[in-house]
């Protein structure tokens, strides 16, 4: 059986790195987050950061020591606000680009984005019926 983080245990994850201390966005993944499994977390949080620039921010800078190796997942202020499935899809869907190792039309202009986006939403959907799997089994009755 797969092994889900709670809550909790995301939020401490992120030690500030995975969203550079952004409480509002460390919050929301860490709710967003408990339906993929416990290995994919640990994953994104060691490799990617997770940015969502506030509206009032005029711009960010980011030191390469910081990023260095680092992939960039990007969400808009704006994702607070949406309804929480569209959220959890927006995050799921951004988190499965990482975790299947595609490609930025910033890197491959003629990469098949088609492909690489019916690919993410497959790994979504496998991930939210896994999760909903397992927390019907975890449900005792």
């Amino acid at each position: 059986m797969k092994y889900y983080m709670t809550r909790g245990e995301i939020f401490d994850a992120d030690t500030g790195m995975a969203t550079l201390g952004h409480e509002e966005l460390r919050d929301l993944l860490a709710k967003l987050l408990t339906k993929v499994p416990a290995a994919v977390v640990h994953d994104a949080y060691k490799n990617c950061i997770y940015l969502m620039p506030a509206p009032e921010r005029k711009g960010v800078f980011i030191p390469n020591r910081v990023i260095e190796g680092k992939h960039i997942i990007m969400f808009p202020h704006a994702l607070l606000s949406w309804p929480e499935e569209e959220q959890i899809n927006v995050v799921l869907h951004e988190t499965a680009h990482y975790v299947l190792g595609h490609k930025s039309p910033l890197e491959d202009p003629d990469l098949d984005y088609e492909r690489q986006e019916e690919e993410a939403w497959a790994v979504v959907n496998r991930w939210l019926k896994d999760w909903s799997e397992f927390a019907r089994a975890s449900v005792k009755p």
